[in-house]
């Protein structure tokens, strides 16, 4: 390659390289919507779960990619009330495997490190407060986004 050639490459290059936008990634994100029934956790007492004939009260969960590096969460109950949540990251069925990554009322103020990429996320829904309100979830949908 000429040393013109060479040039023109490394200058379009770094025009490149100047032109992309700070933090953006070749990640792609997914936002999936679950709906939720109930609270089977108690926020600070017990975290929790009920699977029934009719169902499972009081979380969702989420299997992720191993590509996948975080999530984005928010609730909205049907009634409008806000909703205390415990994020919670591993094999539900084995409580050596989870990990408690936190607890929020109503969404994460951003996007969430997931600690074991690959691992289903669990969404706790929880009886307790938000502030100065009570989170007495019913009904209503989980939204998360995973990247």
């Amino acid at each position: 390659m000429s040393s013109r050639r060479l040039a023109v490459a490394a200058v379009t290059a770094l025009a490149l390289v100047a032109a992309w936008p700070a933090g953006a990634s070749t990640t792609k994100s997914r936002t999936v919507s679950l709906a939720y029934q109930g609270a089977a956790s108690v926020q600070g007492v017990i975290s929790g779960t009920v699977d029934s004939q009719a169902g499972q009260f009081g979380y969702v969960e989420l299997p992720t990619s191993r590509k996948e590096r975080t999530v984005a969460i928010s609730v909205t109950d049907a009634r409008g009330l806000p909703v205390v949540f415990q994020l919670s990251q591993g094999n539900r069925s084995d409580n050596s495997t989870m990990t408690d990554i936190g607890e929020w009322c109503s969404s994460t103020p951003g996007a969430v490190r997931l600690p074991h990429p690959g691992q289903v996320v669990v969404v706790y829904v929880e009886i307790g407060s938000c502030g100065t309100s009570v989170s007495a979830p019913t009904t209503g949908t989980v939204k998360l986004t995973v990247r």
